[in-house]
C-alpha cells in the first residue's frame, strides 16, 4: 500500500464527499488506470486518465478545470515528479516506516523544497505499536517533516483491495487523513 493506493482510497474519499475527481496515473505501469478498469470504474465522480508525459500533465488543467486533481507518480521519475509537483496545491508523501524507505525519502523530499510545495508525509502499511513505527516517526520528527497523526495500517482488506471500488476500513482511515491533511492546509492558508 503506498503511492497508487493512496492516490485511489483519496479519489473515492473527495468524491464520496461531492467532489469531481480526476486521478491521473503518470505510472507507466498504469497501476490506477488497472484499478479503475477492474473496477469497472471508480464511480461517476472519478475520471480515471493516463498522464505518462510532463505534456499531459500541464494539459491536466484544461480537463480538470473545477475538480480536485489526484496524481500518483511513478518511482524515480524525477521528470514526472517535478511535472506534478508544478501542477499540486500539495505533496502527500506515502511511505512505510522503515529507516530503508525513510531512507530513500531524501530526493521526493528535495524536489518538493524545490517546487515551493507544502509536503506532507502519510505512513502506510503501519503495523501499530512497534518499534519501526516508533523509530519513523522519532526520525521524521528529527527532521523537522510534517507527518499527520493519521496512519494507514497494514490490513489484508486495503491491501486486498486492488481493484475494487474500497474497502470500508480503509476508506474510513482515508477520510480521516485527507481531513487531517485539509485542516492543516487550512491552517497554513491562514495564517498571517
Amino acid at each position: 500500500m503506498g503511492k497508487t493506493t493512496t492516490a485511489v482510497y483519496l479519489s473515492l474519499v473527495l468524491a464520496a464527499g461531492g467532489a469531481r475527481v480526476v486521478l491521473a496515473d503518470a505510472d507507466r505501469q498504469a497501476s490506477a488506470l488497472r484499478w479503475a478498469d477492474e473496477a469497472g470504474g471508480l464511480g461517476e465522480s472519478v475520471l480515471t486518465v493516463g498522464a505518462t508525459t510532463p505534456e499531459t500533465l500541464r494539459g491536466l488543467r484544461d480537463l480538470a478545470a473545477g475538480a480536485e486533481v489526484i496524481i500518483d507518480t511513478p518511482p524515480g521519475d524525477l521528470r514526472l515528479v517535478r511535472a506534478a509537483l508544478a501542477r499540486a496545491d500539495v505533496a502527500l508523501i506515502p511511505v512505510r516506516p522503515t529507516m530503508l524507505d525513510l531512507d530513500r525519502l531524501g530526493e521526493t523530499l528535495d524536489e518538493v523544497r524545490n517546487a515551493a510545495v507544502p509536503g506532507v508525509i502519510l505512513l502506510t502499511q503501519v503495523r501499530s505499536r512497534t518499534r519501526s513505527l516508533a523509530g519513523a516517526r522519532s526520525a521524521l520528527d528529527e527532521l523537522g517533516l510534517p507527518l499527520l497523526d493519521t496512519v494507514i495500517p497494514a490490513r489484508e482488506a486495503i491491501a486486498a483491495s486492488f481493484g475494487d471500488a474500497a474497502d470500508s476500513e480503509g476508506f474510513d482511515t482515508y477520510r480521516r487523513a485527507l481531513g487531517e491533511l485539509q485542516a492543516a492546509l487550512t491552517t497554513t492558508t491562514e495564517a498571517p
